[in-house]
């Protein structure tokens, strides 16, 4: 979680919000000032559109989303973003609701996320983590109130779903660099990802007990054939 300020009369705004590791989703959203820094009467929940035209996040040479939204709230032009929102949050085509309309998206609720995985959703596969620096860019269609405007951003970090508790049981294998499996509530965080687990287990044993077996194979026939021409010779 971060807070940033945003001073008014602006039209624009470029902050790193995070320096270290490029998370796996991002959620932003914008209040304002007053209600952020606490009045009677005033809702700290409330996250208003601010007439925000555009809003980008950057990292490791990538742009979320590829294409700019261009929004106009103003004229009620902001679809896509209400539909990236629900799409990022599992919600879209789905039974399933968060209870945020689109009407109330616009008024009240007007939170945007971004999806940075490589995959581009919210998988139980493994993702490896992504170490660079992650910038958010916003563009305003009117200026910035004079009270200013408080931007929250929550990241759902890929590190955060393992604990030092865990028994880590990393790879050696360049292929599966930056892989670790851990144990034991895997299984109860994600039963794919314990599966996945005991595919790369038993498959690393059983190469092994294939490499034995071939070489006790191998070694079998050699004896056989030098029984053979022993008894050849002899003869």
């Amino acid at each position: 979680m971060k807070s940033l300020f945003i001073t008014g009369g602006r039209y624009d705004f470029s902050a790193n919000l995070f320096t270290e590791e490029v998370p796996r989703r991002v959620i932003i959203g914008l209040v304002p000032n007053q209600n952020y820094i606490g009045q009677n009467q005033k809702n700290p929940f409330y996250f208003n559109h601010h007439n925000v035209r555009d809003i980008e996040l950057t990292a490791s040479g990538r742009t979320y989303p590829q294409f700019p939204y261009n929004l106009d709230y103003k004229n009620n032009r902001y679809a896509r973003a209400y539909h990236d929102t629900q799409e990022h949050l599992g919600m879209a085509c789905t039974t399933e609701s968060n209870g945020i309309s689109y009407s109330m998206f616009k008024t009240a609720y007007c939170l945007y996320v971004f999806q940075m995985t490589n995959a581009q959703e919210d998988s139980p596969g493994f993702e490896l983590i992504k170490e660079g620096c992650t910038a958010v860019n916003i563009r305003f269609a009117e200026a910035v109130p004079n009270e200013g405007v408080t931007l929250i951003a929550y990241a759902d970090m890929s590190g955060e779903n393992y604990s030092s508790d865990f028994v880590q049981m990393p790879s050696s294998d360049a292929v599966h660099e930056g892989i670790v499996l851990c144990f034991p509530d895997v299984i109860e965080k994600s039963p794919i990802n314990f599966f996945l687990c005991l595919i790369y287990l038993f498959g690393a044993a059983g190469t092994a007990v294939a490499g034995f077996y071939l070489f006790l194979r191998e070694r079998r026939l050699r004896r056989r054939n030098g029984q053979s021409v022993h008894r050849q010779s002899s003869l």
